[in-house]
């Protein structure tokens, strides 16, 4: 199976495009009229920008041609979502666009204001990624007021997800990710498979899958980054559980065909029964780098001298003194949760005593180690019927939300011009 390289949605890689798919020339041109509304070639350029920026891309021209078919695609359907919000009265206020960025700029280290300034900097108009956050939060309000009120779920079914729930502690449970691409109609089948193979070339040539899920995934979990949280082993569908349990932490799995399309899933991590239980860690990492061009017998060298130093340490405020000292680098997780970690570390973690550190592990920059400064158990927080209610609520708004989509699709006006 392929690895991924799993981040959050927008990455902070220059951009630079070739004339010929910015020019003025294609200002006033349209790509697709969606009933009354219009998707010009500009704003099709300036989205698919967007993209290769989000995904770390090398935004070439030949790799821009490619996506746009597959984005123009994704950007009727916002069109079509916007324009059934309308018709309904449903409104997305300002101030939830901008908390919406702000919460992009938070999940990725950004400082306020960093992402306008990154957008101006690749020639992108802030509009285009408001205007997707709008299509995005815009359709979840009007699923769930035109159908939250209708839907009918039974004590039974609340008491079979509640029980499923109870047992995660006796079973491996897995942190999946996903994109989703709809098959509307048999002949759409053939173009969903290549949407699918362009994707994993993207993948392939280092994009992240988080930003092609938010950008191209049609399920509710795009909008996250195709983050599906943590699914304990019997809440996999008979679908997907053959490829996900043989799957390891960065696996990706091949495109899988369901009931409604197909999945493309990865594995950003697993835990094993009794690893469930909610610790939080205060965590001093250390590195003791190779001098350039290190020999075998000089990474030895720094591999025994970083042994030394950590039998004479005692605390984490001594290892941080000595591996500095050494011409070493340390970086502090305070309060992070031990499933936080990538299982490798979480099992190192897991086996130190406080203030005992790990054994040094060799990389191929240096030499690393480990050490648990402070250890706290939190109570985790117990799954209820009303929990169990809502999970069930939100796979039923996802299943409707895909339907009112078809239905929308198959009844609007499309004229594709490119």
């Amino acid at each position: 199976m392929n690895k991924l390289f799993l981040t959050a949605f927008l990455s902070i890689t220059a951009i630079s495009l070739d004339a010929s798919s910015q020019g003025s020339p294609q200002k006033n041109k349209l790509a697709a009229v969606v009933n009354k509304s219009a998707i010009t070639v500009t704003d099709l350029n300036n989205r698919v920008k967007l993209a290769a920026l989000s995904a770390g891309l090398e935004a070439n021209p030949e790799a821009i041609e490619k996506m746009k078919p597959q984005m123009l695609r994704t950007m009727i359907e916002e069109k079509l979502q916007l324009q059934a919000a309308k018709e309904n009265d449903i409104k997305i206020e300002k101030d939830a666009i901008e908390k919406a960025m702000k919460s992009i700029e938070e999940g990725n280290g950004m400082k306020p204001g960093q992402l306008t300034q990154l957008l101006k900097d690749n020639n992108i108009p802030l509009k285009t990624l408001q205007d997707q956050i709008q299509a995005q939060l815009t359709w979840m309000e009007f699923v769930s007021q035109k159908y939250a009120p209708t839907l009918q779920i039974s004590d039974w079914e609340i008491d079979q997800e509640f029980e499923k729930h109870t047992q995660n502690a006796t079973q491996t449970q897995y942190h999946l990710a996903e994109i989703f691409l709809n098959v509307d109609s048999p002949e759409k089948e053939g173009q969903v498979q290549q949407d699918f193979e362009r994707l994993i070339q993207q993948l392939q040539a280092g994009a992240h899958f988080s930003a092609l899920a938010q950008q191209f995934s049609q399920s509710a979990t795009a909008a996250k980054g195709g983050d599906m949280g943590w699914l304990s082993e019997n809440a996999l569908t008979d679908e997907i559980s053959p490829a996900v349990k043989s799957m390891t932490p960065g696996d990706l799995s091949r495109p899988i065909r369901t009931a409604q399309g197909y999945i493309l899933l990865g594995l950003i991590d697993r835990k094993m029964p009794g690893e469930s239980q909610s610790q939080r860690l205060d965590v001093l990492q250390t590195a003791l780098p190779y001098p350039p061009g290190a020999t075998e017998a000089q990474a030895m060298e720094v591999m025994q001298k970083l042994e030394s130093l950590l039998k004479t340490t005692k605390s984490c405020a001594d290892l941080d003194v000595a591996i500095k000292k050494a011409g070493g680098q340390s970086a502090r997780n305070a309060n992070a949760r031990l499933d936080a970690f990538p299982e490798a570390m979480r099992k190192i973690l897991a086996s130190l005593e406080v203030n005992n550190p790990s054994q040094p592990l060799m990389t191929e920059s240096g030499g690393l180690a480990v050490m648990v400064c402070n250890r706290t158990e939190e109570k985790a927080k117990e799954f209820s019927k009303d929990d169990a209610l809502h999970l069930i609520a939100d796979k039923r708004l996802a299943l409707l939300a895909r339907r009112e989509l078809r239905d929308l699709k198959r009844a609007a006006y499309i004229d594709l011009r490119q």
